[in-house]
């Protein structure tokens, strides 16, 4: 019924459109194109070229005529609907076909009633969204296997985790199951979604050791080359690599099958989903199914528990090692080391063509990772540029960005606006070019006391320095690469080009070509200069870090909103600046109330090594407090359902009560229990609120998650 009355009001739309314009007559080619530019409002005919009716134009309207087709349709049949947001929406449905404006503008009678199906399924989402229905329901479908849970994988949450952008970063999860030997002849059918076919064999590698010395360890290298050296120019670098990258991998036979059962997972709240159950199921059906994008991390399966969506990903080597922290050991090795292997900027550009490469492929099919960053980058061989993995791929277009997230991790605005039709190129340009101004004179674009309003500002404006002596030695290419990639869209020349290969613009920049004038300056290692400015850098996204984890485990929210007020009104009598303090007046203000010296002693050096300069935020610096005590509170009580694998989310409330004394599994600031973090001692309130709760589980015998987070300072969302 609905599909029906999509297509008597596309109809119905479509002829008020051409009357207005009847008295222009388009005007077509024989291949079926337009010929000549109609002004008929609304309405732009696209070609059938290669049917049998290539002569007859297809009808379409433009966006802004889909997006009042969609509010007639909910306005027929009464539901009620908030115009921004249903517009979103229609933005969003367009990002999964339009490369462009130009397709966003042709939209068929099918891609109207996709549409309008998509809107639908929104809205109803979107009514019982914060009720305990959304969480009580499969969130994935069709993904090979009936059973969606966590607990029928087979896969083993723990080990190594980072904290990503939009969940926890399981860096070596294990899959418990035997795998089927990939040469049985009689194996049949891979019965197993997570292992994959990766092709590879050994090699030999070396990487630095903490003294500063150089030691030789298994890795498993790509099976196109046997060594990477630094070429004449970085695109030669990505020449019949394939497209998978250096898989470092393989399945057969042998003591590598266990590396096969390791898997990268990434876990997300539920709370963080931007689209219905189906619509999300189908995105991440397609991006299992897709074709693989150079130097991204395939996605092979997903699965759910009552909280979170886990997508599983292939392995990581275990020398795989962060992109942040190769940075860090390359600047720091010795000097017998450094010349073959020392960081210069010939590496910086080889870094940044690979991640050209993989996005040329990935914005030609209209997507974007929509969060690049040092953080999501990995190296499976640590001396090997080509076994480059990006994480997170993709993942903005499914989920919104967590308010907790570490700090500075990454400065690019990530705020897109939600009515675009068009997916959001930009913001992978903008992304790069942070990454490269950084590994380029380890400093970051803007400073990482500036509050959002300014970040916004500066990222709006293009604007970049590299007045910085860390930049005297930088080529004016490099310098000219990173302008060009920052410019903002108003201040380019107009192009034909549409915005899905605009990166072959950048690919095309003369910083990647062989210089004939002065070539020793590419390889001319970093000098002491670029280390301590990145090691500051470095140092002081870890100390920010830890510090928003210290006052998450030991202040609850009400104590932390205390805080925030009191430090407010000493800002606007004492500081020169309003709104923002010191580290000495924070820590004064903190140990009032709770008594942590000794832990805020080890990240003194947060905000910079003047204790008593005023440069901390206080607005931002609440927000972010409270959504990192909203994340600790939420997940820690979920560990007492993982851990007695109640992943439906269901358990005895003897246990619960039990489990609420155990340690918790992730100690962010010092080994704690769950009571203690949940409800954080001294003063009577928090006796009151142990003894509410412990009344609470006696007066059932079973307890829900969702009904047990009501009773903490995580009731509200993240």
């Amino acid at each position: 019924h609905m599909d029906l009355l999509t297509s008597e009001a596309f109809q119905m739309l479509l002829g008020e459109r051409l009357q207005a314009g009847e008295d222009v007559a388009p005007a077509y080619s024989s291949e079926g194109h337009r010929a000549s530019s109609v002004s008929i409002p609304g309405v732009v005919p696209s070609s059938t070229a290669g049917s049998a009716d290539a002569d007859k134009p297809v009808p379409t309207v433009d966006f802004d005529a889909a997006v009042g087709l969609v509010y007639n349709i909910l306005e027929q049949t009464q539901l009620p609907y908030d115009r921004s947001t249903v517009r979103g929406w229609v933005a969003c449905a367009c990002n999964t076909f339009a490369l462009s404006w130009t397709e966003a503008n042709a939209m068929t009678d099918a891609r109207v009633r996709f549409i309008v199906d998509w809107v639908l399924r929104c809205l109803a989402d979107h009514t019982i969204r914060g009720l305990p229905e959304y969480f009580e329901r499969q969130f994935l479908h069709g993904l090979g296997h009936d059973d969606t849970s966590i607990g029928e994988s087979g896969l083993l949450l723990s080990g190594a985790v980072a904290h990503g952008l939009f969940g926890n970063i399981w860096l070596h999860a294990r899959e418990s199951r035997a795998p089927p030997r990939a040469d049985s002849a009689s194996s049949g059918p891979d019965t197993s979604r997570l292992l994959s076919a990766r092709g590879g064999k050994g090699a030999r590698s070396r990487r630095q050791s903490m003294a500063g010395s150089r030691r030789q360890s298994n890795v498993l290298a790509s099976p196109r080359m046997s060594s990477v050296h630094v070429s004449a120019s970085p695109r030669m670098s990505v020449v019949n690599s394939g497209l998978l990258g250096s898989r470092k991998y393989s399945i057969a036979g042998g003591p590598l099958d266990v590396l096969r059962m390791q898997h990268v997972v990434i876990s997300v709240s539920k709370v963080w989903c931007r689209l219905p159950p189906e619509l999300l199921s189908a995105r991440i059906q397609h991006m299992i199914s897709m074709e693989p994008i150079p130097f991204v991390l395939p996605l092979r399966d997903a699965f759910e528990d009552s909280e979170h969506v886990h997508l599983v990903y292939d392995g990581l080597s275990a020398q795989a090692v962060c992109l942040t922290d190769k940075v860090f050991d390359d600047m720091h090795l010795s000097e017998e080391d450094a010349d073959e292997h020392g960081f210069c900027e010939k590496t910086v550009q080889q870094i940044v063509w690979k991640l050209l490469k993989s996005l040329e492929q990935a914005h030609s099919r209209g997507m974007v990772h929509g969060s690049l960053r040092m953080g999501c980058c990995y190296f499976n061989d640590p001396e090997d540029l080509d076994s480059l993995q990006i994480l997170e791929f993709g993942l903005a277009a499914l989920f919104d960005c967590p308010t907790a997230v570490p700090p500075a991790m990454i400065l690019s605005p990530l705020e897109a606006d939600r009515t675009d039709p068009v997916p959001a190129y930009r913001r992978d340009f903008q992304c790069l070019a942070e990454m490269a101004f950084l590994m380029l004179g380890g400093q970051p674009i803007c400073s990482l006391n500036s509050s959002k309003e300014e970040l916004a500002k500066r990222f709006r404006r293009g604007a970049v320095n590299f007045s910085d002596k860390s930049y005297a030695h930088t080529t004016e290419d490099a310098k000219d690469f990173v302008v060009d990639v920052l410019r903002p869209a108003c201040f380019r020349k107009n192009t034909k080009l549409q915005p899905c290969y605009e990166v072959s613009v950048y690919m095309s920049h003369r910083w990647f070509y062989a210089r004939r004038d002065n070539p020793d300056q590419l390889t001319l290692l970093y000098d002491v200069i670029v280390m301590r400015k990145y090691d500051t850098w470095r140092n002081t996204l870890r100390l920010r870090c830890n510090f928003m984890k210290i006052l998450a485990d030991h202040m609850p929210l009400k104590s932390i909103g205390h805080l925030c007020e009191d430090l407010a009104k000493l800002s606007a009598t004492i500081s020169e600046e309003p709104g923002a303090v010191s580290w000495t007046m924070v820590v004064n203000h903190i140990l009032k109330t709770c008594p942590i010296l000794h832990l805020l002693q080890k990240v003194n050096k947060a905000f910079g090594e003047n204790e008593e300069m005023p440069v901390i935020n206080i607005r931002d610096t609440r927000q972010a407090i409270e959504a990192w005590r909203r994340k600790r509170v939420r997940e820690i009580v979920w560990q007492v359902f993982n851990r007695s694998k109640a992943y439906n989310g269901e358990m005895q409330a003897d246990a619960c009560w039990e489990g609420f004394h155990n340690g918790v599994l992730h100690v962010w600031s010092r080994p704690l229990r769950v009571v203690d973090i949940v409800f954080p001692p001294g003063g009577e309130e928090s006796d009151a609120r142990q003894r509410e709760l412990q009344a609470f589980l006696k007066s059932r015998k079973r307890v829900r998650f969702l009904e047990l987070l009501s009773k903490t300072d995580a009731a509200r969302p993240i």
